[in-house]
Order: C-alpha cells, then structure tokens, then sequence
C-alpha cells in the first residue's frame, strides 16, 4: 500500500470595501482518490468539500503584514493500517505559493493580499519550505485514523483592495512507523 495520500486545497474568499455588506467566501477542497483510504475535510463525504473562510473589510488589512481572523480546516484520513502510527501534512511548493513569504498567491482581482496557513499550534506553516517537518508537525494516527487541524487566514502585503481572493495548495499526507 501506497503510504501516501496527495490533494489540491482551493481557497476563495473576497475583501469588500468598508461600505459594501459582508459576503461569504470559502476554501473548496478537493480530495484525493485512493484505494482502501477515505479522506475529508472538515467531514465533507464528496469528493469536493467546502470551507467557509468569509470576507474581510479592507480596513482590516491597511498595512502590510496585517491579518484578518483565521478559519479553521480539518484533514483527516480512516482505514490507515495499523503499522503505520503517525502523519504529516505537508503543504508542497508551486505557481501559487509566494517562495519568499511562504503564502498563497491570490489569483483573483483583489490587490495586495496573500492567504497564510497556520498549523494546529497556531504557528504561520511556510508553504513549501522544510521548515513544515519538524517534530511538533506529526499527528498521531489513533485506531486507523488521523486527524489533522489547521486554520487558514488573509495577510496583507500592503494596503489590501477590494475583490474576490483565490489561490490552491496541493498537499501530501505521509504515514510513518515510528518507534515509540
């Protein structure tokens, strides 16, 4: 059995003027098919799921490195063989991942923002940097299944304009033996 499970993360949400009302947004999801496994997020029971992550007044992203509250998303993973007894999600490097801040590229019309990852202890995850594998980043693989919880959130790179936020992350989920 293949120890591995691989995934695309679509993240939408929109920054609205001060004067315009609040719009929902989203992270879809898009899950991976593999034998024996089934994986959600956020419990999600089809192939794509969805995250809220709503929209974020301009106002609140005036200045550079300014964040807007994170959304948390879950990544889990049943019928794992019991060999295995842990896991790590690693988000990979790409097109829409800013190498130098470790973001996702916003692909759609608002200006000056990126969305962050933050792991499960809250810390900013550097999409595609190594700097993910460290030891606090594995999760327990508990009776065939492991759980992993995240939060994704906007973070401007300047005074943030209005419009729709788009951007993916592909993502691999490994399952290690390790000694206890």
């Amino acid at each position: 059995m293949n120890n591995t499970v691989n995934g695309t993360i679509n993240f939408a949400g929109q920054i609205v003027a001060q004067t315009m009302g609040i719009e929902e947004g989203g992270i879809i999801v898009q899950r991976p098919r593999n034998a024996g496994l089934t994986v959600s997020v956020n419990g999600s029971e089809t192939q794509n799921g969805y995250v809220q992550l709503g929209a974020v007044s301009e106002v609140q992203l005036a200045n550079p490195g300014d964040r807007a509250m994170p959304h948390q998303f879950n990544i889990s993973v049943a019928g794992i063989p019991e060999q295995y007894t842990h896991a790590l999600v690693f988000f990979e490097g790409g097109a829409t991942v800013d190498a130098a801040t470790g973001g996702l590229i916003n692909m759609a019309e608002a200006g000056n923002v990126q969305i962050q990852l933050r792991n499960q202890q809250g810390d900013i995850v550097q999409v595609g940097s190594h700097s993910q594998l460290v030891s606090s980043a594995f999760v327990p693989v508990m009776d065939g299944e492991v759980y992993a919880s995240f939060a994704a959130n906007f973070c401007s790179t300047g005074r943030a304009t209005p419009g729709n936020v788009a951007s993916k992350v592909d993502y691999t989920l490994y399952l290690f033996e390790l000694a206890a």
